[in-house]
C-alpha cells in the first residue's frame, strides 16, 4: 500500500506542529494544474490521484522523502524541498521514464475514432524525447465531471505554428486522429502559450 502524504510528513518534519502545512503543501503539488488566468473553462481542474500525471509527481515525493533524514526539516525549508521535486518531476529522465512506465494508452471516456472530435484540455506533462504530452481533459457524464488524461502526439506541432513549443499549462484542442499509432492524436493549439502573460 503506498504512503500517505501525512506518513511523509511525519518522517521528515522536525516539528510535529508543522506536519499538517507539509501534508498541505504536498497535496497541493500533486493536485496543481498551471492554466492561463484567463481562460474561461478552467474551473474543476485537478490532478486526481487515479491520473499518470498524479502518479508521476506521488513518485517523485515519495522518492525524495525517502531519500531524506528522519525529522530533519523545517517549515522554512519546506519551499525549497519543493522545488527540488518539481523540477525533478519536470527533469527529461523523470518524464521519459513516466511516459514509458503508466498505462497512457487509456483513452476513456472519449470515442476515439468519432468523425469530428474535438477535446480541450491543458497540458499537464511532455517528453521531449518522446514528442508526446498529456492532456488533461474533462467531460461532462450525466450529473458528474470526469477528468481524464489524454496522451497526445506533438510531433508536427511545430510545424503548423511556425515552430511554436507545447508547454505545461497551455490550452490545447486534439482534432486529429491517427488511426495506425498506439497515441492517437496531433495537438492543435487552440489558445495562447502561458509564456505570453510574462
Amino acid at each position: 500500500m503506498a504512503a500517505s502524504l501525512k506518513e511523509f510528513a511525519e518522517k521528515i518534519c522536525k516539528d510535529r506542529l508543522d506536519r499538517e502545512k507539509f501534508e498541505k503543501r504536498f497535496q497541493r503539488f500533486l493536485k496543481k494544474v498551471d492554466l492561463p488566468d484567463d481562460w474561461e473553462e478552467s474551473s474543476g481542474y485537478e490532478l486526481q490521484d487515479d491520473l499518470p500525471t498524479y502518479k508521476h509527481r506521488y513518485n517523485c515525493l515519495r522518492k525524495f522523502v525517502e531519500e531524506t533524514e528522519a525529522s530533519i526539516m523545517t517549515v522554512d525549508q519546506l519551499e525549497d524541498f519543493i522545488k527540488k521535486i518539481e523540477n525533478a518531476a519536470h527533469s527529461s529522465l523523470e518524464t521519459e521514464k513516466s511516459f514509458s512506465s503508466v498505462q497512457e494508452e487509456e483513452n476513456r471516456p472519449f470515442d476515439l475514432f468519432e468523425k469530428h472530435i474535438a477535446i480541450k484540455g491543458v497540458v499537464v506533462r511532455k517528453c521531449e524525447k518522446k514528442l508526446k504530452a498529456s492532456i488533461l481533459t474533462k467531460k461532462q457524464d450525466n450529473d458528474k465531471t470526469l477528468l481524464n488524461e489524454l496522451v497526445v502526439n506533438i510531433q508536427d506541432a511545430s510545424k503548423s505554428g511556425g515552430g511554436f513549443q507545447l508547454n505545461e499549462g497551455d490550452v490545447v484542442e486534439v482534432t486529429k486522429c491517427r488511426r495506425k499509432e498506439g497515441v492517437a492524436f496531433d495537438a492543435q493549439l487552440i489558445k495562447y502559450a502561458r509564456s505570453i502573460f510574462f
